[in-house]
């Protein structure tokens, strides 16, 4: 039975992230739901208003308490309900979510925490289904022996489609083939992947296992516009079969349904992400499959609407192949249109509606896909009735013996192997289950925790994705010793908690568990570990509380979860603990930006003080009369001009403001990887250095030809060569110590050595003479400075040679294992001459 249908389309509307609210982005979106309208205003011209309409409308940019807000709950029970009805009736089923990066499609697909998506709502709803249905089938047979049974197979698989190539994301990424798996046709089933995994399931929490598992090998990064942006299309296929067994005639007949969920990789433009290399490569092919899609759309759109028909372009992509069927062929399908309500999306929020409007044109032929045993026994009893009526009464009654004994005879042996290939299904899918925590440790997963009491500690995975955070869970148990580690190659004996991550050791650290939940971490020699930010000693034992944020390596980010105990009052996420790790660096960049943001707020003042002084005298100038019109007209000039300097100004705070929020963040991203460079350099024995430098940058002409140039900061990774081997003149070089706290209690002298500064900006050699550096080391309370020098080139040499002493403690050793040396740089109007040393005999003072 063929049903004809069009794509539904419903449209989701984001709240505002915090990137836009800091930038005071504006609404542009309006939703009307009793009209299923939705309107985009141009932020530049408010009469310039569109209006769409579509199936479902939903607002989740209102507040939670408004009874038009959209919740994850309003969505599945639109959707969900469908979705199931076509699985039960046989039907194939897609749904698919359009968008920018960063407009919530992985929000309303997967979702995160208590914010459950499409998907393993689905998954659940389909399970609960099937127990509600086996409940009422096994009340029937008890009262009627040959009443109908019903038996249910579910095979799951997950891919994704990165840079044009296939990959199976329920096979670790170290046993995959780099050429990606091929996309095939069927005459039957259409387009299909050719050895991808598909995995029998018996319950919900094996699919949930299972999509942990897929979801860490997404294919992930930070773009600008979204820190978490998914760089793939991700495809979950859950295939239904319902086998349906006649108990009186053996008749078996099978009904298959595929359901086909899409978390689709953002549209975006190169130039509003900032992607660069790898990036842009990923965006690149991420928006050739898009328009690939959107000529498919075209293509079917115009067909269902002109008589004259186009070839519909399906092979001009790999995402486009595999949704032949959802997109005109053979299912129901469903898009989600996710958009941003800010100004600055206009012009991406308007092409997904656009996009979304069109999709609603395409017509679906969707067909029940029924066994094919039931042609066959339609075809015989079409020929029993023929023979019935070309034979006499005799005859009649023993042929038709003869074929009642072959259809049961045949329908038993279909049951048969129908039961021998469920049983074989049951106990593969058993096995691969019971191996896949093992599959799920090697590639930094979590443990089974049936049988766990729910008051045991634990340590849980804290990652950028809030999707993918507490994903892995590690239990504590009582009055054991839990070695931390990477899984070994060499060694048969695997530590007992399994994490990945670059940095991570073989044996890493050590996790004590004894009475009334006393937990003991010991950082093991040679590893990295860091709790709540500050970097543990070797073989010292630290108490881990509630909610401590522990990270192993460079960026392996766990806390600690004691049932029971109170919270300590802040949410703890990756962001909180990456900031708490990296807080020196943020405490430059905050002082930094309130020296910035003092100096802006001084200019802004003496604008505005300057334009009230010119309109005063305006008005003093008007009130004498109209006899001094020259002085008048050249007062309105000078104000005028003043006006719009106080209006570039302000455009100019504006967009610093915008660059130290993304700085920020770039930070959290950046210094991890640099860490990480650095450990690679030592392993390779690389005479490299890499660190992190605020960098500020010449924009020419940014605010008109007249303007003088404006800076722009960003954040670059500088790399240092250590100069090898023993020059003349050089030290002997002195022991090493292995260990900092065999020094305790001693004296230490450190010679700072401060040679020139390098790459100031040269724009700025015209209006300063002089420069000098300073620095504070450890606990000392005033900076050490450096003498002012002449500062006549971009590289002034400064020269300048001071040695710190100190009482070594065991704070020092912390702060000398964790910490860096920041030196600052400061430019002056006046001018210096002779050396330092000689303005130092002298009585020039330099400050």
């Amino acid at each position: 039975m063929a049903s004809t249908t069009s794509v539904k389309v419903a449209v989701r509307l984001r709240p505002f992230n915090n990137n836009e609210k800091e930038t005071d982005s504006r609404l542009i979106i309006k939703i009307h739901q009793q009209q299923k309208q939705c309107k985009i205003t141009n932020p530049n011209d408010s009469n310039d208003e569109k209006s769409f309409t579509y199936d479902f409308l939903y607002d989740s940019q209102v507040p939670t308490d408004d009874p038009n807000h959209a919740s994850q709950d309003t969505v599945w029970n639109d959707l969900g309900n469908e979705l199931l009805e076509a699985a039960w009736s046989g039907y194939n089923y897609s749904l698919f979510a359009y968008g920018q990066t960063g407009s919530g499609k992985s929000h309303s697909m997967v979702g995160f925490g208590e914010e459950r998506g499409v998907i393993p709502r689905a998954c659940e709803a389909i399970f609960l289904k099937i127990k509600e249905c086996e409940s009422i089938e096994a009340a029937a047979a008890a009262d009627d022996a040959t009443k109908n049974t019903n038996t249910y197979l579910i095979e799951v698989s997950m891919l994704e489609i990165y840079n044009e190539k296939v990959r199976d994301l329920f096979v670790p990424l170290s046993s995959q083939d780099r050429g990606g798996l091929k996309v095939r046709d069927s005459p039957k089933t259409g387009a299909y992947v050719e050895g991808l995994k598909k995995i029998t399931v018996i319950g919900y929490h094996q699919i949930e296992r299972l999509m942990a598992f897929g979801s860490r090998n997404r294919t992930v990064a930070s773009t600008m516009m979204n820190e978490t942006s998914s760089r793939a299309h991700t495809i979950f296929t859950i295939t239904f079969v319902q086998t349906r067994t006649n108990r009186e005639t053996m008749k078996v007949s099978d009904i298959r349904s595929s359901i086909s969920l899409v978390d689709l990789a953002g549209s975006e433009r190169a130039g509003r992400t900032g992607a660069t290399g790898d990036r842009l490569v990923e965006g690149g092919h991420i928006n050739k499959s898009l328009s690939a899609l959107g000529n498919v759309i075209n293509a079917l759109s115009s067909n269902a609407t002109k008589k004259k028909k186009l070839l519909v372009p399906y092979r001009d992509a790999v995402l486009t192949h595999l949704l032949k069927n959802s997109l005109g062929g053979n299912a129901k399908t469903t898009m989600i249109a996710a958009i941003s309500p800010a100004d600055t999306n206009y012009q991406e929020t308007l092409s997904t509606l656009r996009y979304a409007d069109r999709a609603k044109n395409i017509q679906n032929v969707a067909i029940i896909n029924e066994d094919k045993n039931e042609k066959l026994i339609r075809e015989l009893r079409e020929e029993l009735e023929k023979l019935r009526k070309g034979m006499n009464g005799g005859d009649l009654d023993e042929e038709r013996e003869i074929i009642k004994k072959e259809l049961e005879e045949k329908f038993r042996r279909e049951y048969e192997e129908k039961q021998a290939a469920w049983e074989s299904s049951q106990s593969k899918a058993e096995k691969e289950l019971n191996l896949e925590p093992e599959v799920l440790g090697g590639a930094g997963g979590g443990e089974a925790s049936e049988n766990i009491n729910v008051n045991t500690p634990f340590i849980v995975n804290l990652n950028e994705d809030a999707a993918l955070s507490g994903v892995l869970k590690y239990h504590i148990t009582d009055n054991t010793t839990s070695q931390i580690g990477t899984k070994n190659s060499v060694d048969k004996d695997c530590p007992s908690i399994l994490i990945g991550g670059m940095g991570v050791m073989a044996s890493h650290s050590k996790i004590t568990r004894g009475t009334d939940n006393n937990i003991m971490l010991v950082s093991l020699p040679g590893a990295r570990t860091l709790l709540n930010g500050l970097v543990l000693a070797e073989n010292v034992g630290v108490k881990v509380k509630h909610e401590d944020r522990i990270i192993f390596g460079n960026n392996s980010v766990f806390k600690c979860v004691i049932p029971n105990e109170a919270a300590i009052g802040v949410e703890v996420d990756w962001e909180f603990a990456m900031k708490e790790a990296n807080s020196e660096m943020l405490k430059k960049m905050q002082e930094f930006n309130e020296v910035e943001v003092a100096a802006g707020e001084k200019a802004k003042k003496d604008m505005e003080e300057k334009v009230l002084k010119l309109e005063n005298m305006l008005k003093e100038e008007r009130e004498k009369g109209m006899n001094q019109n020259n002085n008048q007209r050249e007062l309105e000039l000078k104000l005028s001009n003043q006006m719009a300097e106080t209006e570039k100004l302000l455009k100019r705070q504006e967009r610093e403001r915008q660059e130290r929020s993304l700085i920020d963040r770039q930070l959290l991203h950046t210094l991890p990887l640099v860490h990480e460079a650095n450990c690679i350099s030592v392993e390779l024995n690389k005479l490299m250095r890499f660190s992190v430098k605020l960098v500020s940058k010449t924009m020419e002409g940014e605010l008109g030809e007249s303007v003088e140039p404006t800076y722009k900061t960003e954040v670059c990774v500088i790399v240092s060569y250590e100069e090898g081997g023993g020059g003349e003149g050089e030290e002997e070089e002195e022991e090493d110590i292995e260990d900092l706290e065999e020094i305790i209690g001693k004296k230490l002298s450190i010679e700072v050595d401060v040679k020139s500064c390098r790459g100031l900006p040269g724009n700025l050699l015209a209006q300063y003479k002089s420069m000098y550096v300073q620095f504070r080391f450890f606990a000392t309370e005033e900076y050490v400075k450096t003498g002012k020098v002449a500062f006549k080139s971009i590289n002034p040499k400064i020269n300048f040679k001071t040695v710190l002493k100190f009482d070594v403690s065991a704070e020092f050793c912390q702060f000398v294992v964790g910490a860096s040396l920041g030196f600052e740089c400061f430019l002056s109007t006046e001018e210096v001459t002779g050396t330092f040393e000689e303005r130092k005999q002298g009585t020039q003072s330099d400050y």
